[in-house]
């Protein structure tokens, strides 16, 4: 699910860099992105789950969650610099807005960033967790185990 989201957000930013010349295009862009990140984010949660043993689980989900802010600041920063670097300066009431080729450059970047996601293979958590030895009873002093 979670490539399925990538792709998706990559079609979403793709089409409002390129084609957001109607109110209508860029609410389809909108759209197609919120539905991608409802499929992206709503699978990290087991993907790490899959993919960490139990005792770890807590402290996993609490890395994920702090990655995901974490990288929303950074593609903002991302963003806010293209944006910055298109704008004519500064006049005599203030900063000029950015230009189009500023926002278009901005989406078509993000969109770069979430094709490779949607490229990139994760590997199979089910198989990490199945790996792992299960861990033997520990015997106290004086007391037997079936394995012990």
């Amino acid at each position: 699910m979670f490539q399925l989201g990538a792709a998706l957000a990559t079609l979403g930013l793709l089409e409002l860099g390129l084609v957001h010349d109607t109110p209508t295009t860029v609410a389809i862009g909108g759209a197609v992105l919120g539905l991608a990140y409802g499929f992206a984010f709503g699978s990290l949660g087991s993907l790490v789950i899959d993919a960490t043993p139990p005792t770890h689980t807590g402290a996993a989900t609490g890395i994920n969650t702090i990655l995901r802010t974490v990288g929303g600041a950074l593609g903002s920063v991302i963003a806010v610099a293209i944006l910055t670097a298109t704008t004519a300066g500064t006049t005599s009431t203030g900063t000029t807005p950015p230009t189009e080729s500023g926002y278009t450059t901005a989406f078509l970047v993000s969109a770069a960033i979430a094709l490779s996601a949607a490229h990139r293979r994760h590997g199979s958590a089910t198989s990490a967790r199945t790996s792992r030895i299960s861990p033997r009873p520990v015997s106290s002093p004086g007391r037997r185990t079936q394995h012990g």
